[in-house]
């Protein structure tokens, strides 16, 4: 899963409760939070946003109750924001994709790549690093 991925890069973490969700045990440690914390908050109905270190990574947590409410999070959290542009126009993607506008998510720590990622949109968000659903 991370084997793409080079230290100093972001890695998200996106769980809807809503579908079957779990974190492997050899992951574990990059939680920013502890899984049972995350769990408890969820099934409460909370949202769970977080950020922390580890392998070298910035993590970032998302988790909602589902799928719906993480697109949402996804949208509002300011843990993303460091990853926003605007959008070319309403309801695109610099890469075309359809969806509720609000801007792409970019690789800050790629800025010579210029190519915006999509921003998440549907029910199964897709993560800067990786998506758990």
């Amino acid at each position: 899963m991370l084997s793409w991925t080079h230290p100093g890069d972001a890695f998200v973490l996106m769980l809807a409760f809503d579908q079957p969700v779990g974190v492997p045990p050899e992951y574990a440690d990059l939680l920013p939070l502890p899984w049972s914390e995350i769990e408890s908050r969820v099934r409460k109905g909370e949202l769970v946003e977080a950020q922390g270190k580890a392998r070298n990574r910035t993590v970032i947590i998302l988790a909602a109750p589902t799928s719906g409410q993480l697109d949402d999070l996804v949208r509002r959290t300011h843990l993303l924001d460091v990853f926003r542009t605007d959008a070319p126009e309403e309801g695109k993607t610099p890469a075309g994709d359809q969806g509720a506008g609000g801007g792409a998510l970019v690789d800050p720590g790629h800025p010579d790549t210029a190519a915006p990622l999509p921003a998440p949109i549907g029910p199964r968000p897709a993560g800067l690093g990786c998506t758990l659903s």
